[in-house]
């Protein structure tokens, strides 16, 4: 694109791409979400981490490095787990109260 003076009726600088500085707010997506019922699938009693979901197949392992995972409650809990991924407020109070563990990270 050639600057071509007066005959523009546009300003030069809002011909350009809207451009918001190198690297400084890249749009970021928000964590994969885990229904709280998926945690059925899993053994009473394991860790529940990234590598854990990522092995039962419950979210893709690319996704789940690039982005996180975070666990909703939108069920009861019956089984003790250890979770090592962040998790509602709501579902820390059932795994509790189910006797299972948080373990911050």
């Amino acid at each position: 694109m050639i600057f071509e003076g007066i005959k523009m009726k546009k300003s030069f600088i809002k011909h350009l791409p809207l451009r918001r500085g190198k690297d400084k707010f890249k749009a970021r997506k928000k964590p994969l979400i885990v229904k709280s019922r998926y945690l059925d699938l899993i053994p009473t009693g394991s860790t529940v981490n990234i590598e854990l979901l990522v092995k039962m197949r419950i979210v893709n392992e690319k996704d789940a490095r690039k982005y996180g995972v975070k666990i909703l409650g939108d069920g009861d809990v019956k089984k003790k787990f250890k979770i090592a991924v962040p998790i509602s407020k709501s579902l820390a109070g059932k795994i509790e109260k189910a006797g299972g563990e948080i373990i911050k990270n």
